[in-house]
Order: structure tokens, then sequence, then C-alpha cells
């Protein structure tokens, strides 16, 4: 089919929308200009995402090469987030919801992430938030408690880390 039986209105084939480029045109610029001619994650470390454990597992051979004081807050913090994608299984096993699934594909993009990342505190942070949110959700909709006091235990744990950092 071309053109008009396509019902496109233009023969030869569709051509782009005007205002598909008008909405995406601004915001695409405002990216590059906010981050310096970068686009985020196009280019990205080597060392961000890695299978599944891997990049945990180096990382906590780093932290614990560490004092404590230096890493005693990234240690709770991954104890805590590995808690939490626990009790997401676990209350996934008792219930399915949309929300224990979304925390569970959010959990193993969490177990996923590299190296880089995991020593990177706020970076750990941001992206390990909507694990915590939708686990507290799935934990609500399940009413399971251990779905609900990791993410819990986390977020008090966030509060702290300016304090914990001096």
């Amino acid at each position: 089919m071309l053109g008009r039986e396509a019902g496109c209105g233009w023969v030869g084939g569709c051509r782009p929308s005007s205002s598909r480029w008008s909405r995406t045109s601004p915001w695409s610029a405002f990216v590059v200009v906010r981050f310096d001619g970068r686009i985020p994650f196009a280019d990205s470390p080597p060392d961000q995402w890695a299978p599944p454990g891997v990049g945990l597992a180096r990382t906590l051979g780093t932290l614990l090469d560490q004092p404590l004081r230096g890493a005693g807050w990234e240690l709770a913090y991954v104890a805590l987030v590995l808690g939490t994608v626990g009790g997401v299984a676990w209350a996934a096993r008792r219930r399915i919801t949309a929300e224990s699934v979304i925390a569970l594909a959010y959990g193993l993009a969490a177990l996923c992430l590299g190296t880089g990342v995991w020593l990177d505190r706020w970076a750990f942070v941001r992206l390990s938030a909507p694990l915590l949110a939708f686990a507290i959700l799935a934990g609500v909709s399940a009413r399971g408690r251990t779905a609900v006091a990791f993410p819990c235990a986390a977020a008090a744990l966030t509060a702290l880390a300016p304090v914990l950092a001096m």
C-alpha cells in the first residue's frame, strides 16, 4: 500500500509527523545543553552494567578492603537493597500483583549494576529508588511487613548519609 491507501495522506508513504518532531526536539535540545553536549547513558562507563551479581561481588571485595568508617554506609545500604529484593520475592510468592512484578524487575536491574554504580553512593541510591518505592507498594498490597521494612530502613539510612559521611 502506498500513500492514501495506507491512511497516511501522502503519496509514497508516511511522512514524519511534524507535531512529534516539535515535541521531542525541545527535549533533545534541553538534554544536550544540560549535559554539556553529552547524552546521558549514550556514553556511559563500560562497567555500568554486568551480569546479575557480578558487579555486586566485585564491589563487596572493594568495600570490605576499606575501613568500616568509610564503607559502613555502603555495606548497610547494599544489605538493605538485597533484603528488599528478598522481601519483594517473598511478597510476590504470597500474592502476585503488578507492583510486585515491577519491583522484581527493578530488583533484577539493581542486581545487574556494574562496579562503578555500586561504589558511587548517590548513583546507587538514585538507581535503587524505584525498587524501594515499588517494594513498599508491593508489600502493602500483599500485606507483607518484610517487603515494607527493608525499603523504609533504606530510606532512613539515606537520610543519615550526609551525617555519616562527615
